[in-house]
């Protein structure tokens, strides 16, 4: 086929499912926004709505009366997003799925209700990969998280929330969420920022102990690295943590999975011994590409991207 002819048949094809798309996009706007989550009142599991809106969850309860209803257009609403994806990824492969989504912006409002990321007039290389994070493979990452729907969906919400703080800013922010209810743990989002790294203090500390569940970390690196060594070690002596995700400005997302105690020795032990060499920049580089190296070998921990 001439090379000409194939942008000719991505228009025609896009030509055609567009009244569909309309369709679709004027059913969806007379359908409630989120999802339905069960909360136990009173030892009871009560239905509610949930939704995300300027970056914060809220929810409603559903009345006995009107559930029947609901349930049904909450249902009808996932069958619709599932049908726009199925128009895009007959009108272009998946590669160019993004392009598809750019051009038509209702199709990104509706299926993530909202951009994850607002749009800035300037950018720096701090900025966030608005492009990426706003498309529904950024989305498609917290799928791959060892916990059910509903917390992944937090954990995805939460995480626009956080590089929306930090676009653009030479900072970290650093919070924990609930890995069996997807709520809020502790955050330290009210304290100023400082650069190169984050930490709870006594006080959100001590809430993050007194959570009887298991929590999942998430960060953010300004630079876009892996996780540090630091990350690691953090994680390796931390009773209650689930897993500890690093949010990349760049749109990468890893998370640390596991992690034997003895890192944490390891690390600091790596660390001391380059400071007084090289400073301390430079031991943080120095001590996690050591202990990539050991841990090839000995599988001390587990980091992946997801």
């Amino acid at each position: 086929m001439p090379i000409g002819y194939q942008p000719a048949i991505i228009c025609l094809k896009v030509v055609i499912h567009i009244s569909r798309f309309n369709e679709i996009i004027k059913e969806l706007s007379v359908l409630p926004k989120g999802t339905v989550v069960y909360k136990k009142i009173k030892g009871k599991e009560q239905p509610y709505l949930q939704w995300s809106e300027k970056g914060k969850t809220k929810s409603r309860y559903i009345k006995k009366e009107e559930r029947e209803q609901i349930l049904a257009m909450v249902e009808k609403r996932l069958e619709l997003k599932a049908e726009l994806d199925r128009l895009c990824s007959e009108i272009m492969p998946e590669e160019d799925s993004i392009m598809v989504r750019e051009t038509f912006p209702s199709y990104k409002n509706f299926v993530n209700d909202q951009a994850l990321i607002s749009k800035k007039s300037r950018n720096n290389e701090f900025f966030v990969n608005r492009k990426l994070i706003n498309s529904k493979a950024y989305y498609d990452k917290f799928t791959k998280i060892s916990v059910k729907k509903e917390v992944y969906e937090s954990i995805y919400r939460e995480a626009g929330r956080l590089l929306e703080m930090v676009d653009g800013k030479n900072v970290e922010r650093m919070c924990v969420i609930n890995a069996r209810t997807g709520e809020m743990i502790v955050n330290n989002y009210d304290r100023e920022a400082v650069i190169g790294h984050t930490y709870f203090n006594k006080d959100e500390y001590r809430v993050l102990e007194s959570c009887l569940d298991y929590g999942i970390v998430m960060h953010n690196h300004p630079f876009s690295r892996p996780p540090s060594g630091r990350d690691i070690a953090t994680y390796a002596i931390s009773d209650n943590i689930k897993s500890s995700l690093v949010l990349c400005h760049d749109g990468d997302v890893f998370e640390i999975v596991k992690a034997v105690y003895e890192v944490a020795e390891i690390y600091e032990e790596l660390f001391d011994k380059y400071a007084k060499l090289f400073g301390k920049e430079n031991a943080r580089t120095l001590a996690i590409l050591k202990m990539d190296e050991l841990n090839e070998n000995n599988k001390l921990y587990e980091v992946r991207r997801l």
